[in-house]
């Protein structure tokens, strides 16, 4: 219980006291809904400083969100397509039964030049951003990697948060509109509409991933762009062998066929918890990221002994051509590794 008019999860506290709240006291008041704990937590998860890694790690532990009746939804889709407007749109409507709440993580493209990310998105959903039941919050990402185990653990915050509808958004280029699959119960795929010749450029693996894929932008002008993209995509769907996945369109500006598509997201989730699709993804999902962890580890372990002072005598051999790097690595290993 917060005492006073003092929050134990403000910046200007923090600085002042202890740098962390307690956990347990910090998991309970998210837990409660407090939005503060948070923003502050997903901070601290955010955080590549040694002493905060430990503390997301005992704040993540202490916040297990397994049980979580949440739905996860990633949106995904090339850069312009209006993704932002799509998730105000979708959130905004999801809002409209009173008893729901809805979280938006994005996460925004950082600047190869300058390292800094744009981080507008909450400026760009300023309806839901306002609205009591909403929280927003935009994240810096690498345009090559934005989904990784950070981004799981805030999702799972925002679950213990009890938020109902978990919306992810994509940078939208990069691997990151493939590797979202396996954080999310369900991917969205958005369209620009066109005459169908940008089909060439969408990665099969999106289409074979995507959930349902949504043509936006059906307005001004676009109307018959939009209804040609509709089809030549469902005919696509249909080459892939999934004849089950829609092709929906949208005017997230005017917000035209948003009611249609959160109908069909419901009449899914329903679906599939009978029969058990979601649950079944879920531990699929913790799979694949206890998978990704191990690599991570052995990958920083690798990093620490390549760096190590006793691998300079195999790299001043690696410098000379006539040496046989395969056979150089090998040794490296072989004597590394067995001495462990």
């Amino acid at each position: 219980m917060i005492s006073g008019n003092i929050n134990p999860y403000s910046k200007r506290h923090l600085k002042k006291s202890s740098p962390y709240p307690d956990v347990l006291t910090w998991v309970n008041e998210i837990r409660k809904g407090n939005t503060s704990a948070l923003a502050r937590a997903i901070t601290l998860l955010e955080s590549t400083t040694a002493s905060d890694k430990i503390e997301a790690e005992k704040l993540v532990t202490k916040s297990n969100a397994s049980r979580s009746r949440s739905i996860r939804l990633g949106i995904t889709g090339p850069p312009g397509v209006g993704k932002s407007s799509f998730i105000e749109a979708i959130g905004l409507e999801i809002l409209k039964d009173p008893l729901l709440k809805v979280a938006v993580l994005t996460y925004d493209p950082i600047s190869p030049l300058k390292g800094g990310s744009i981080l507008g998105d909450k400026t760009r959903m300023q309806n839901l951003s306002n609205h009591p039941r909403a929280f927003i919050r935009p994240s810096p990402s690498s345009l090559s990697s934005s989904i990784n185990e950070t981004s799981r653990s805030a999702i799972d915050l925002c679950a213990l948060a009890g938020y109902d509808f978990i919306l992810i958004e994509t940078v939208g280029t990069g691997q990151s509109e493939l590797v979202i699959n396996h954080l999310v119960d369900y991917s969205f795929l958005l369209l620009n509409p066109a005459g169908g010749d940008e089909l060439q450029g969408i990665k099969r693996g999106i289409m074979e991933m995507a959930d349902l894929i949504v043509v936006n932008k059906d307005d001004s002008g676009l109307e018959n762009a939009a209804k040609r993209t509709q089809a030549n995509y469902q005919n696509a769907i249909k080459l892939l062998s999934r004849d089950k996945v829609k092709v929906m369109k949208c005017s997230s500006l005017h917000n035209i066929g948003i009611q249609e598509i959160r109908m069909h997201l419901v009449a899914m989730i329903s679906q599939d918890k009978k029969a058990g699709t979601i649950l079944k993804k879920r531990k699929s999902q913790r799979i694949y990221m206890f998978h990704e962890i191990i690599k991570q580890k052995i990958n920083h372990r690798i990093s620490g002994m390549v760096s190590n002072k006793k691998s300079k005598s195999f790299e001043d051999k690696a410098m000379f051509p006539a040496s046989n790097l395969n056979e150089l690595a090998e040794q490296f290993i072989n004597k590394f590794f067995k001495s462990r």
